[in-house]
């Protein structure tokens, strides 16, 4: 038994109990609210570099642990992919696109994976060089080049496949099934939000985020 979690536990009851209820009355339900709110209170403060004390925001707290688990996936994914033609995550994202939609022009499969058209053009290109890609002219626009996978590619993705589940696996930690559910539900709400903020308000944010307005705005 963890005493010492039990002894922490007691002492915070018996806070309660003091600044809520008198001694015996206390409520389970109050309480598990009561101590919640209070251990979110204590983590909204943080310590900077400087040991000053900073409020930190609800909003401001999730983007910091969005950013970081961002970083963490990204260390895993570099070193599943090592020994493999690709260089990237990304570069496994492109692939992993093509193999589900087959045939897409360069601006669509930018556009999929969420970057902005320098990004996924450097991307593209060295797919292409690479071997792994292929990419011939669209019929119906001749401005367009359709890419797709090559024999090459679809043999990479499959080599790496394994190993970015096993990436996956780690970045969902120590969560229970029931947690995983919850925090897919979130996400997928979060991703729809974004997702139609990229691809019909993007200029607008942008600019807004820069502090200027838009052309035509």
């Amino acid at each position: 038994m963890n005493y010492a979690l039990l002894t922490s536990l007691v002492a915070h009851l018996e806070t309660f109990e003091q600044e809520h209820r008198a001694p015996g009355q206390a409520d389970i339900s109050d309480f598990a609210s009561w101590l919640g709110n209070k251990v979110r209170r204590e983590r909204k403060t943080v310590k900077q570099s400087d040991n000053t004390e900073v409020d930190v925001t609800l909003e401001t707290a999730i983007g910091r642990k969005v950013v970081r688990l961002h970083r963490y996936v990204r260390l895993y994914s570099r070193n599943a992919l090592q020994h493999t033609p690709l260089q990237s995550a990304e570069e496994f994202s492109y692939l992993a696109t093509l193999l589900k939609d087959g045939q897409l022009k360069k601006t669509e499969l930018i556009t999929k994976n969420i970057h902005e058209k320098p990004t996924g053009m450097e991307i593209i290109r060295r797919l292409l060089n690479a071997g792994l890609v292929d990419q011939q002219d669209d019929t119906t626009d001749q401005r367009s080049k359709l890419l797709s996978l090559t024999p090459k590619g679809r043999s990479v993705l499959t080599e790496v496949f394994a190993k970015m589940a096993r990436v996956s696996t780690l970045a969902s930690g120590n969560l229970s099934r029931e947690e995983k559910h919850d925090l897919l539900f979130l996400l997928s709400k979060l991703d729809d939000y974004h997702d139609h903020l990229f691809n019909n308000e993007r200029k607008i944010i942008y600019a807004s985020l820069r502090g200027d307005e838009p052309a035509g705005v």
